[in-house]
């Protein structure tokens, strides 16, 4: 069933946090039932105990673009209201099976209040496998958010797809209003020596007001400012960006910086390359973290429908609060589609050295799907 489906006439994408510069979304009715759609847009019945929400969403979205000297100019505003009426939420809603995928790098968020810990429950996408805490990821707990770490040597591989169980627990009644904006602006540079440069700018600020007030809820207040260079020259592509992002809980900077080479070989190829680098600080804490990735990746496509991808990734991680660890993994992945028929074959074998932990291990994945 799909977002449209639900008891409610329209859904709306509601803003929730987000580490990266674009907005993430949770998708919510506006129905007194309080059906929830996922950003893939299936939906999860809520346990009914006379729990109510509604809300109230208005926007102004301005985009601008212009040919200037060298190049071409793009600037955008936004503003946003929200005004959410939550009614005494007196039982725990259970969510089962929401997919969702770890991404590149970074934490996989799970947005809500009192989303609560010890109910999480990951398996792989044929909820035949459990994934265990520690060993398979690590969980960061916020009083509006989860964040997810996979963890190098552990059974979740890159960019994996999970099932993930979870539930909220009991909410007093409050009024809710966001109020969000943001200004953003690049100037992409086509002509000249300096063609391919395009320095960039982000500001948003999100307000919050929670009333009545209450100690477990704690208002989703965020000012982020970013200013970044992308360059772009042949099959390179080089990026350098700071962030500063001011909030309730665990302010932060930080540095980024990467570089990518990616390049078809022929019809069929290709190859890839990442290197990275992040530091940053948290300013409640005086923690930082330093941390590096490289990526290498072939792969190639068969006329018959083969295909298979050799891949090998490098991460070493400096944390000044929980150590510091290495981990390298090399994976090889091998998919055959005829017609409805997809078979899979997923080989990784992972190593990691830290200063609490030594783990190597390998995982070899077999998967069957056919279509009707």
């Amino acid at each position: 069933m799909t977002c449209g489906d639900c008891a409610c006439t329209k859904c709306f994408p509601t803003p929730a946090y987000a580490e990266n510069p674009e907005w993430a979304y949770d998708v919510f009715c506006s129905n007194p039932a309080y059906e929830a759609c996922d950003a893939g847009g299936n939906y999860t019945a809520l346990t009914d105990d006379d729990f109510t929400s509604s809300q109230l969403l208005t926007g102004l979205n301005f985009e601008y673009t212009k040919q200037v000297p060298l190049g071409r100019l793009d600037l955008s505003l936004s503003l946003n209201f929200n005004h959410q009426e939550d009614s005494e939420r007196g039982q725990v809603i259970s969510f089962l099976d929401r997919s969702l995928s770890f991404p590149q790098a970074g934490p996989l968020l799970l947005s809500g209040r009192n989303i609560i810990p010890g109910s999480i429950v990951i398996t792989n996408t044929a909820g035949n496998r459990l994934f265990r805490e520690g060993l398979d990821y690590r969980l960061t707990s916020f009083p509006d958010r989860i964040e997810l770490r996979r963890v190098i040597g552990g059974a979740i591989g890159n960019g994996d797809t999970v099932l993930i169980d979870y539930d909220l627990g009991p909410e007093p009644a409050a009024t809710i209003e966001t109020l969000g904006a943001s200004l953003a602006g690049r100037y992409t540079i086509t002509e000249g020596f300096a063609a391919g440069l395009s320095p960039y700018v982000l500001f948003r600020d999100v307000s919050q007001d929670v009333s009545p007030e209450d100690p477990s809820r704690i208002a989703f207040d965020v000012r982020t400012v970013q200013l970044g260079v992308d360059y772009l020259v042949g099959p390179f592509t080089f990026n350098a960006e700071y962030e500063d992002q001011e909030r309730a809980i665990a302010s932060f900077d930080a540095l980024r910086a990467s570089a990518r080479y990616q390049r078809t070989l022929g019809l069929n190829s290709y190859v890839r390359a990442d290197l990275s680098h992040e530091t940053i600080n948290f300013r409640d804490t005086s923690s930082t973290i330093d941390f590096e990735r490289a990526l290498a990746e072939w792969g190639y496509a068969f006329q018959n429908g083969m295909q298979f991808a050799l891949r090998g990734l490098y991460r070493n991680e400096r944390d000044s609060l929980a150590g510091d660890t290495q981990g390298f993994e090399q994976s090889l992945e091998f998919n055959w589609r005829v017609r409805q028929t997809t078979i899979g074959v997923s080989l990784r074998n992972s190593m990691l050295e830290g200063d609490n932990v030594s783990t190597d291990s390998q995982t070899a994945v077999f998967s069957f799907r056919r279509t009707f």
